[in-house]
């Protein structure tokens, strides 16, 4: 296997690892905010009120993020295997 491919499998996961875990610390904080809201909701300083599932909904978009996180590990892994 040539020394370019296993740069890049390492490249490929390291993105990957990263974006999975910003998504992950993203989701959370909107977890967090939900609660935080509680029954009542948060007032923005631009007047609107956000609820608690306003908050939920966000967190559920992260989820999309993880299909994809995962496929680049797979597309990693591949790579590092591959003895072209």
């Amino acid at each position: 296997m040539s020394a370019g491919k296993k740069i890049g499998a390492v490249a490929l996961g390291t993105v990957s690892a990263a974006g999975w875990l910003v998504t992950n610390l993203i989701k959370e904080g909107f977890k967090a905010a939900a609660n935080k809201a509680g029954s009542g909701g948060y007032t923005g300083s631009n007047g609107r009120t956000y609820t608690r599932e306003d908050f939920n909904g966000a967190a559920k978009k992260c989820d999309r993020g993880e299909d994809i996180f995962a496929k680049g590990f797979k597309g990693a892994i591949k790579l590092w295997k591959d003895k072209d």
